[in-house]
């Protein structure tokens, strides 16, 4: 991939998908813990806390990787379609294991 790809009307260097795939990851740790979690909940008022929680910390490892939710989500969605940024997002990925 070339530094400056485009995705949804935005550029991308190198350098944010880095922080896009170091966001992706900590969001995959937090909801695989959140559902480990909410597998031994039963009440409703407690899982409810839980994901609001989770979502909070989502936007937060989204946040601390210098980027914000929105630009998070557009280069989420244009991974889904550009199988280029997708498969350098996955190299990251896999180098971040």
């Amino acid at each position: 991939m070339q530094d400056g790809k485009n995705f949804m009307g935005a550029d991308i260097g190198e350098n944010e998908l880095d922080k896009v795939a170091e966001a992706c990851k900590a969001i995959k740790s937090i909801k695989e813990k959140m559902h480990r979690e909410l597998k031994e909940l039963n009440d409703s008022d407690t899982t409810m806390q839980k994901l609001e929680k989770a979502g909070e910390d989502m936007i937060r490892a989204v946040e601390q990787q210098g980027l914000d939710f929105e630009t998070y989500n557009e280069a989420m969605e244009a991974v889904k379609t550009d199988d280029e940024l997708r498969q350098s997002l996955n190299r990251r990925l896999q180098s971040l294991d």
